[in-house]
């Protein structure tokens, strides 16, 4: 059953009206700044730092070390501490302090109850663009 022609016009008209609302606003950076996202005028503004580091392992740290080993599989239960103590003895050249960093954050961000800042996330970024490249 269509909608009556009085309800249509009342959507519409509110449509129209929250659009101009919208198009006049202009956010105030400092009370729009979340902690645990970017700052608003930054790179990171539509970045969630703690989901980005959560991620990272089933995302880019697999994938960099699978390129190069296709046929290779994690091992069944292998957690990315095991992977990555796995992956130190493989590959000799591979920074210790960046993983054992990588990890401390990985784990702090799928376990711990605080959120990441911009500079935590920063560090960790630098980290993890070392063991990625190596």
């Amino acid at each position: 059953r269509p909608l009556p022609m009085r309800y249509r016009e009342i959507l519409t008209k509110e449509s129209e009206r929250e659009n101009k609302i919208s198009a006049d606003f202009t956010p105030n950076k400092k009370e729009c700044d979340l902690q645990g996202w970017g700052k608003m005028d930054s790179e990171y503004k539509s970045t969630h730092f703690k989901t980005v580091v959560a991620l990272s392992y089933r995302g880019p740290i697999l994938r960099r070390f699978q390129e190069e080993n296709p046929n290779e599989q994690t091992a069944i239960g292998e957690n990315p501490r095991d992977f990555m103590t796995r992956m130190v003895k493989r590959y000799p050249s591979l920074d210790l302090g960046s993983c054992r960093h990588y990890l401390r954050m990985y784990e702090f961000a799928r376990f711990g109850g605080e959120d990441i800042n911009e500079g935590m996330y920063s560090k960790f970024f630098e980290r993890l663009l070392k063991i990625i490249t190596l």
